[in-house]
C-alpha cells in the first residue's frame, strides 16, 4: 500500500463505523483464508491466481453452479496495442496510442476513462495478453487488429479463457466453491475481515485478512436498474448471467464504500426475441441490413455500437426493425429457421410488409431505394454507417428488435490499486473491488483486458495486505 493510501486508511478507519456490515465474528467460523475472492469471472480468477502466487491461502466463491460468470460468454476481442502479433501483421500502434484512445474517445458506454487507470490498462495489456497465453489462451496470429487481439474463428474468448484460468487456480491450490452467495462483509476495528455466505448447507462464515469483490454488474436486478439508470430500462431485460444482481455493490456500500458511476451501462441494440430466446441480429446488420423505425425511416448508425441502443429505446414503441432482402440470408444460418417460424416477417414488397408489421410501406420503399444508392458508393453521409453493402433483392424480411442491457459499470469506488474507498476518499482496509462491481474510472473500457490487468493488481495488493494485517 502506498504511503498516501496508508495515511488515508489511518485517517478514515477511526471514524468509520462501517454501518450495515456484520460485526466482528467470535465463533462459528467455518473456514479461514488469507484472501477471499467473491465472484469467479475473469477478474475474480485473475485476482485469486495472483494472490495465490504471492503466497496467500485463497478461496474463490461463486453463486452460480458453474465458474466463469459473464466472462464465460465473453466474445473474442482483447484490447491491446503494440503486441508482437500486431507488429507482425504490420500494425504500428503502440500502448501510447491505446492510452490516447481511452482518454479521448467514448467507450461502449459513451464515456471516457480516467487518465491514471487508462494508463495502467493500456500499458498492462501486452503483459496481460502474454500471461493469458502462457495459461493456454491462444491468440490468433491472423485476426489481430490495430487496437485488439482476437482468438481463432468460431470460438468465444470466454470458452478458452475461463477453463485456462480455472486450471491455473486449481494448480495453485485455490479453494473453489459454487452455489455460495456472499451476503454480508464482516468487519472488525474498521477493517473488512471476512464474508458471510449462504450455501446449500446453510450460512457459512469465511474469515479473511482481505476480501476482493468481483461479483459483476447489476443488470440482473431490475430494482437497481430502475433506481440508478431509470428511463424504463428495468423493463428492457438483460443479456447476461442472472447472478449479476449487484451483490458486491450492496455489500460494499453497507461496509461504508462509496458507490460511483451507477448510471454507466451499455445495451445491445439488436436483440430479436422469440419464444423466450434471444437472437442477436448483428450478423445480418453487418451484412448490410438496415434498421428502421415504425415510420419506415432509418434513424441511426446501424454499425455505431452499443450507444445506438438508446436511440431505439427513445422510440415510442422502444422497438425498431431490422430489414433486409435475400442477399443477407447467408450471413446467419439461424435466419431461415426464424423466418419459417414466423418470428422474422417475410413479404414480397414493402406494401405487403406494411400489412404484416404496420411499418409505413411507402416510406420504407423510399428508404430502401435511397440505401441501395448509397451502397453503390459505399458511403453513408446521413448516419456514418461503416459498411454500406447491397442488402436488397428478392423477398423482403423484417425482424423486430429491442435493446437489452449487457453490462453495468458502476459500483464500489476504488483507487488505481483497486482498494475500496469511502466517500471521504479514505481506504477501507482489507476490501478490494474489480470488474463490473468496481467504479475504477474505466467505465467499460475493454472489460476482459481490464479484468486481467486489474484483477492481477487486486490479487497482489490483497496478498501484500494479508502479510501485514494482524
Amino acid at each position: 500500500m502506498s504511503g498516501i493510501t496508508r495515511r488515508k486508511v489511518l485517517a478514515g478507519a477511526a471514524a468509520a463505523g462501517l454501518v450495515g456490515a456484520a460485526p466482528a465474528f467470535a465463533a462459528g467460523v467455518t473456514e479461514k483464508y488469507d484472501v477471499v475472492v467473491v465472484g469467479s469471472g475473469s477478474a475474480g480468477f485473475a485476482a485469486a491466481i495472483r494472490a495465490a502466487e504471492a503466497g496467500s491461502s485463497v478461496i474463490l466463491l461463486e453463486v452460480n453452479t458453474w465458474f466463469g460468470g459473464a466472462s464465460r460468454v465473453a466474445t473474442g476481442i482483447f484490447g491491446c496495442a503494440g503486441h508482437p502479433i500486431q507488429k507482425a501483421l504490420g500494425f504500428k500502434t503502440t500502448p501510447e496510442d491505446l492510452y490516447q484512445l481511452y482518454i479521448g474517445e467514448a467507450a461502449a458506454t459513451h464515456t471516457v476513462g480516467e487518465p491514471d487507470v487508462a494508463r495502467i490498462l493500456a500499458d498492462g495489456a501486452i503483459p496481460a495478453a502474454d500471461w493469458l497465453e502462457s495459461l493456454g489462451v491462444r491468440w490468433s496470429r491472423k485476426k489481430a487488429q490495430k487496437f485488439f487481439l482476437n482468438i481463432e474463428e468460431g470460438v468465444r474468448l470466454g470458452q478458452v479463457l475461463i477453463p485456462a484460468l480455472e486450471a491455473k487456480a486449481k494448480s495453485l491450490g485455490v479453494a473453489m466453491r459454487t452455489r455460495t452467495r456472499a451476503t454480508e462483509l464482516i468487519t472488525s476495528g474498521g477493517r473488512v475481515t471476512g464474508v458471510i455466505c449462504k450455501t446449500p448447507k446453510g450460512v457459512t462464515r469465511y474469515a479473511a485478512k482481505a476480501v476482493i469483490l468481483a461479483t459483476g454488474g447489476f443488470e440482473g436486478n431490475p430494482h437497481m436498474i430502475a433506481k440508478y439508470i431509470g428511463d424504463g430500462w428495468d423493463m428492457a431485460g438483460f443479456y447476461c448471467t442472472p447472478a449479476d444482481r449487484g451483490d458486491g455493490q450492496r455489500m460494499g456500500e453497507a461496509a461504508g464504500a462509496e458507490l460511483a458511476d451507477m448510471d454507466v451501462f451499455k445495451a445491445n441494440p439488436t436483440i430479436h426475441r422469440f419464444e423466450g430466446n434471444k437472437y442477436n441480429m448483428r450478423p445480418a446488420v453487418n451484412a448490410g441490413a438496415i434498421i428502421v423505425n415504425q415510420d419506415g425511416v432509418r434513424f441511426m448508425n446501424e454499425t455505431g455500437g452499443y450507444w445506438e441502443a438508446r436511440k431505439i429505446w427513445a422510440l415510442p414503441q422502444k422497438q425498431a426493425w431490422v430489414v433486409f432482402g435475400d442477399p443477407v440470408l447467408a450471413a446467419d444460418k439461424r435466419l431461415p429457421g426464424l423466418i419459417a417460424a414466423g418470428s422474422i416477417v417475410k413479404a414480397v414488397d414493402a406494401a405487403a410488409l406494411e400489412m404484416k408489421t404496420g411499418i409505413n410501406g411507402k416510406a420504407l420503399a423510399d428508404t430502401i431505394a435511397a440505401y441501395t444508392k448509397l451502397a453503390e458508393t459505399g458511403k453513408d453521409p446521413d448516419f456514418g454507417r461503416a459498411n454500406v453493402k447491397p442488402a436488397f433483392g428478392g423477398s423482403l424480411y423484417a425482424a423486430p428488435i429491442s435493446p437489452m442491457i449487457q453490462g453495468t459499470f458502476g459500483g464500489v469506488k476504488t483507487n488505481a490499486q483497486t482498494e475500496a474507498l469511502r466517500p471521504d476518499g479514505s481506504v477501507i482496509p482489507g476490501l478490494y473491488a474489480v470488474g463490473e462491481c468496481a467504479a475504477s474510472g474505466l467505465r467499460g473500457l475493454n472489460p476482459q483486458t481490464a479484468n486481467a490487468v486489474f484483477g492481477s493488481i487486486a490479487g497482489r495488493q490483497a496478498a501484500a495486505w494479508a502479510k501485514t494485517a494482524l
